[in-house]
């Protein structure tokens, strides 16, 4: 049945569709009853049926009655049954609602049931719903239209019921596809549905792909593709009575390179969409929320792509009649971590602006470097910054104002091409303030502090562009109460009297120009201009600075730990005095490498810088003898050093001066966290200060050499190098040296208290695995040669080579060495003697003879040996508990001879004792020898064995005075042997057996013998 409003009818729609006309008439059976009296239902009624006084009693008598029926209607019956008719009509009305309800809820239950079997295998599909859902949303949208593939039905992860759009797209009025997304969550607005209507209340697109352009011409627009072929219209009707709208196909983009649209002005879309929604013109007064779930955001900037992942964003709508309250929130992913953004817009009528105020939270700038050229000084600042900003913006787009503070966490701030040791920043607070009518920027002032020091800063900024071309943004920065700390050289802060910056920032090319830069304090300044220009290749920079003269305390204290710091820490720590006398640094990159080098390729860079110093003393290692240059040059090119020191010398304890020339310092990756650098030094010095220098040198090679001779004098020509890391806290064995040098007249003095070293010539060869030497030398004016190696690779004692000395000795030169052995030995011998280390440190020295063209005579048992005959002698000098020195393993080895056994030797070089347990003659004569000399000079000698041939013994007993005619030189003063034989073999197979000999004999002529046997 039709109602209608109680004051005015109307006909053919609702209310205010219609004019106003006559109501209907009345049915018939209404009018017939109005007539006779007669209601509807046939039954007369009671009462008069004409006139008003008749009308009126009947409908008072009605009024009366029916009352009554409505009292008596819960009355209790007076016939005793006790139940009223409102209990009757209760159970029937039970009953009636029993039979109704049940089965459709069990219908409904059933179909429950169904359906969530049926979702178990598998979404929905409800395309039905497609067209209205796509009409409500495109309600929404001004410029653009949606595209719906289809709408199902499914179970979400946690097992609940989701609605789903699947490939919704976003076109624009060409039909070109701006955003895709494979999944869209929609939740209906109930409100709408009341007024049949199916619009959105929630929209969230699962997966989106965006695409963003931005030019010159544009600025930041949405990237679409035309899409190759459109959908036809569709001519039938929903229920609804309403014709399809025409709808772009969702084909899939052409493979053509996107094209950008209209330039995308927020504030005007959220200003119209705000006005719509407020008068109720479109479904946007149904919506209240719109969300994006990882959503994928492509941008083209000048062919340069780069894509960005936001893992959450959502926005919520809350429109009244007057006043529109918009507020988001994004979750946008990066390298460093995700970082968050919200924002909350605030719209009314009465103002043609919009009110936003944004957040910012864990945002490092460095991570939006790689989006667009403009952003890649952002590279700069590897920190966490965290801000808050006001904002007016007109319904245009313009920024009325804006009031922002930032935050600066402690990071780094790294100069691309200058060094990889960051610039350490703790924190900074930063407040701006932005006037949109004048176009100008405030930085009120501003704290910031870093690991070598603090400054506040203060600032502004204004566009001088006027109305052509980019904003250009001419900006001036002044520092006040500034300071500059090196505490780790242990010199006093600066405190800074100038630090100013004036220059110009084109955001739009990604231009920086640097006009001025100013720093002064301490007794120095550096000034700088430079230029930064974002390209498709890369950031492109140039800079010129000029460094004044200055004290090496405010240099050390002005160097930033940014540049060079390898270097930095180096003459920190090792300079401790010097004149600095200024320089200029010249920086080129990128585009400007083409006025350097025109045919320089993209990517690379120059770095170039020159200083001057003078009166420089340093201490190149702990502990090393202090170097003094009086100039010296520093030059830098790209990232390698070079320090060039004419002239220096280093002085020693006594006041003794070490002349060095040339001292280069080069080092080939100065930018390096840890660089290697290479000292050489060329020396033409003395001696005895050269051996001083060397030995206060810290190093490992130094140290295992062992003590060098103190007294040592001759001249030393040295070409060294060493390879020292520009790092603080540097230790003695990260240094290793190489070099070779030749050491002429030399003379150490004497060594082991009779041996007079000098005249020598000694060539050395150090490298990092050994030291070589080689040369010449007179020790007791008898010429001798040295050859020598020490390994340096962690070798022990036991494993080093020994040094070697070899010569040949004649009578003479035994007698001038004082080794009195020419009664045993005539003739030139060649004598080797090595020296080295035992397991316990101790020094082992072996001797190695050649007596083959030398005269060996043993008196005591009438044995000679001829010149020419092959005979060696090999023995270990060592220190003696009863003599002074002691032939260990002593060996004489020949023809017919072979002797072992052990020999003392006195203090005044003389032979004062053997003993030889194995002592063997001819292959026959099998002795046991032992014999010593007394403080006369008398040799007492005992000889035990079991066979001795005694035929040249005996032959010696009548030839012995003149055997004495026939030499030369002082006479023995005697001697006595006892000899006890078994067998003596004699002349004409003659032997005598148990031999028991008595002999003397003085100045070689016999005295007494007495044998038996």
């Amino acid at each position: 049945m039709t109602t209608y409003p109680t004051r005015q009818r109307t006909q053919g729609g609702p209310p205010g569709s219609q004019p106003v006309t006559t109501p209907p008439p009345l049915p018939q059976g209404w009018q017939d009853a109005a007539q006779t009296g007669v209601p509807r239902t046939g039954a007369p009624r009671p009462g008069p049926t004409k006139g008003r006084p008749a009308r009126r009693k009947a409908r008072a008598q009605k009024k009366t009655s029916l009352s009554q029926k409505i009292g008596g209607l819960f009355a209790r019956r007076k016939n005793g049954s006790g139940r009223g008719y409102g209990t009757r009509v209760g159970r029937g009305v039970g009953k009636a609602l029993l039979y109704t309800f049940v089965p459709l809820i069990m219908l409904g239950v059933i179909a429950a049931g169904v359906i969530l079997v049926r979702l178990r295998h598998g979404p929905i599909s409800f395309d039905v719903l497609v067209p209205p859902i796509e009409r409500g949303i495109n309600a929404e949208l001004v410029n653009n239209q949606v595209d719906i593939e289809g709408a199902e039905l499914r179970l979400g992860s946690t097992g609940g019921l989701e609605f789903r759009l699947r490939n919704l797209s976003v076109l624009d009025k060409e039909g070109a596809v701006v955003a895709t997304a494979p999944l869209s969550a929609v939740n209906i607005s109930l409100p709408a549905l009341w007024r049949a209507r199916i619009v959105p209340e929630r929209v969230i697109l699962i997966d989106p792909e965006i695409h963003l352009s931005f030019t010159d011409e544009t600025g930041l627009a949405l990237s679409v593709t035309k899409l190759p072929t459109e959908r036809p219209q569709v001519g039938s009707n929903d229920a609804t009575g309403h014709p399809d709208q025409p709808r772009a196909s969702a084909a899939p983009m052409s493979a053509g390179s996107p094209k950008p649209v209209q330039p995308l002005n927020i504030a005007k879309m959220i200003s119209d969409a705000s006005a719509r929604a407020r008068r109720q013109l479109d479904a946007s007064s149904y919506l209240t929320e719109f969300g994006m779930e990882n959503v994928s955001v492509v941008l083209d900037y000048a062919g340069q792509r780069s894509s960005w992942r936001i893992n959450e964003f959502s926005v919520d709508f809350n429109h009244r009649r007057k006043r529109s309250v918009i507020s988001g929130r994004a979750t946008i992913a990066s390298q460093r971590g995700p970082w968050a953004l919200t924002f909350l817009t605030d719209e009314s009528e009465k103002s043609d602006r919009i009110a936003v105020k944004a957040t910012i939270r864990d945002l490092v700038p460095s991570t939006l470097s790689a989006a667009a050229p403009p952003l890649a000084l952002l590279n700069t600042f590897d920190l966490p910054i965290a801000g808050d900003a006001t904002v007016e913006v007109s319904t245009g787009g313009e920024i009325a104002k804006a009031e922002i503070a930032l935050q600066a966490g402690r990071g780094q701030i790294v100069l691309p091409g200058v060094s990889t040791d960051p610039f350490q920043l703790t924190a900074g607070l930063f407040r701006l303030f932005y006037d949109g009518e004048k176009r100008n920027w405030e930085l009120a002032p501003s704290p910031v502090k870093w690991a070598d020091g603090n400054i506040m800063f203060s600032g502004k900024a204004a566009d001088i562009s006027g109305d052509k071309g980019p904003p250009v943004w001419r900006f001036t920065l002044d520092g006040k109460n500034g300071t500059l700390e090196a505490g780790e050289f242990g010199v006093p802060p600066v405190v800074l009297e100038q630090w100013s910056v004036l220059g110009s920032i084109i955001p739009r090319r990604g231009i920086i120009e640097v006009g001025d830069f100013r720093v002064k304090g301490g007794g120095g300044e550096i000034a700088m201009k430079g230029m930064s220009v974002a390209g498709p290749q890369g950031q492109s920079a140039r800079a010129e600075v000029t460094v004044s003269p200055m004290p090496l305390a405010t240099l050390k204290a002005m160097w930033p730990r940014a540049l060079a710091p390898g270097a930095r820490e180096w003459v920190g720590e090792r300079v401790s005095q010097t004149t600095f006398k200024g320089g200029s640094v010249r920086f080129a990159s990128g585009e400007f490498m083409k006025d350097e080098v025109p045919t320089a390729t993209p990517g690379i860079e120059r770095l170039s810088a020159t200083f001057e110093v003078g009166d420089v003393v340093a201490v190149p290692l702990d502990g090393m003898t202090p170097v003094t240059a009086p100039r010296g040059l520093i030059r830098l090119e790209n990232n390698a050093l070079e320090v060039t020191l004419p002239e220096a010398y280093a002085t020693v304890s006594d006041g003794r001066q070490v002349p060095i020339k040339t001292v280069r310092l080069v080092s080939p990756d100065v930018m390096g966290p840890r660089p290697d650098s290479e000292l050489t030094l060329n020396i033409q010095s003395p001696l005895g200060p050269f051996l001083e220098v060397v030995e206060s040198l810290p190093m490992r090679a130094v140290r295992e050499a062992g003590p060098l001779p103190k007294d040592a004098d001759g001249k030393v020509d040295a070409a060294l190098k060493l390879k020292i890391p520009l790092v603080s806290g540097l230790k003695p064995d990260e240094v290793s040296v190489e070099g070779k040098a030749r050491v002429t007249d030399g003379r150490i003095g004497k060594v082991a208290n009779q041996f007079d070293v000098q005249g020598f010539t000694l060539a050395l060869d150090l490298s990092d695995s050994a030291l070589d030497a080689k040369g010449d030398l007179l020790i007791n004016g008898v010429p001798a040669k040295i050859v020598g190696q020490r390994i340096l690779n962690g070798a022990t004692d036991d494993q080093q080579p020994p040094l070697k000395v070899t010569a040949k000795l004649d009578d003479a030169d035994r007698t001038q060495l004082g080794l009195d052995i020419n009664d045993l030995v005539h003739g030139t011998v060649p004598v080797d003697i090595t020296l080295s280390k035992g397991p316990q440190g101790e020094p082992v020295i072996k001797l190695k003879a050649n007596l083959t063209d030398a005269e060996l005579m043993i008196d005591a048992i009438s044995w000679k040996k001829a010149a020419g005959r092959q005979a060696t002698l090999e023995a270990d000098i060592a220190s003696g508990r009863t003599h002074k020195t002691e032939l260990q393993n002593f060996k004489l080895a020949g023809d017919d001879i072979a002797v072992e056994g052990w020999v003392g030797i006195g203090a005044d070089n003389k032979m004062r004792e053997f003993y030889f347990p194995e002592f063997t003659l001819n292959v026959v004569s099998r002795l046991e020898v032992q014999g010593t000399r007394g403080n006369d000079g008398i040799w007492n000698v005992k000889a035990n064995g079991k066979t001795f041939d005694g035929r040249d013994f005996f032959r010696s007993l009548f030839t012995l005075n003149d055997a004495q005619k026939n030499r030369s030189g002082k006479p023995d003063a005697g001697i006595d042997l006892v000899a006890d034989v078994d067998t003596v073999l004699g002349a004409s197979d003659l032997a005598l057996k148990g031999l028991k000999l008595k002999l003397s004999a003085r100045s070689e002529k016999l005295v007494a013998l007495d044998a038996r046997g």
